[in-house]
C-alpha cells in the first residue's frame, strides 16, 4: 500500500499496538512539491479507543519527524531528543536530495514502561527520541505520517 502524505499529516498508517519492542521499516520518498527539511516521514506515539489517528479521542504523546525534530504534546508526555551528524551527513541540501531521490528506513522502538524509545539513521542524522508518558494509559499505539512524502513497503514488526 502507498501512503501519500500531500500536506501536513493528512494521511498516516493505522497504528500498530507497540509492545516491549518494535520495529518499522519502509521506503520513504519527497512529493516532487516538497522543499523543506521537514517535508519528510514521522513517526507518531499515540492512544486511541480504535488505533486510529483519526479518532475523537486520540491523544498524542510525540511526533518524531525525521529531520529530527519532536514536537511537545501538552501535558500528555515529556520528550527528550538526542541528535548527532555522522560522516554520511552531507549537509540539508544532501539531506534533502536524499529524501527526493528515495530511501530504506528503519526504525526502532522500545517500551519500558511509561518510557518509550524511538532510534532510526537516516542521510547522516542519528536521532534518539525519549518519551515519558504522564498519564495512565497503557494502550500504546505507532503509526508513520508525515509531511509531502510517499510512504510504501511498510513493515511493522512487534518483537516480544
Amino acid at each position: 500500500m502507498i501512503y501519500r502524505v500531500d500536506n501536513y499529516r493528512t494521511a498516516a498508517t493505522d497504528g500498530v499496538l507497540l509492545g516491549q519492542s518494535m520495529t518499522i521499516d519502509f521506503h520513504a520518498k519527497s512529493l516532487p512539491t516538497a522543499r523543506l527539511i521537514w517535508h519528510c516521514p514521522f513517526v507518531c506515539i499515540f492512544t486511541s479507543s480504535n488505533g486510529k489517528v483519526t479518532d475523537k479521542d486520540y491523544k498524542e504523546f510525540a511526533l518524531v519527524r525525521l529531520d529530527g525534530e519532536v514536537w511537545e504534546t501538552g501535558n500528555f508526555a515529556s520528550n527528550e531528543v538526542i541528535i548527532s551528524k555522522n560522516d554520511h551527513f552531507d549537509g540539508w541540501d544532501g539531506w534533502k536530495k536524499l529524501n527526493h531521490d528515495g530511501f530504506d528506513c528503519h526504525v526502532s522502538v522500545k517500551r519500558e514502561g511509561n518510557k518509550i524509545t524511538v532510534i532510526t539513521e537516516n542521510g547522516g542524522i542519528l536521532l534518539k527520541s525519549v518519551t515519558k508518558i504522564k498519564t495512565d494509559d497503557d494502550v500504546i499505539y505507532v503509526a508513520l505520517t508525515g509531511d509531502q512524502c510517499a510512504l510504501t513497503k511498510i513493515y511493522f514488526n512487534n518483537i516480544e
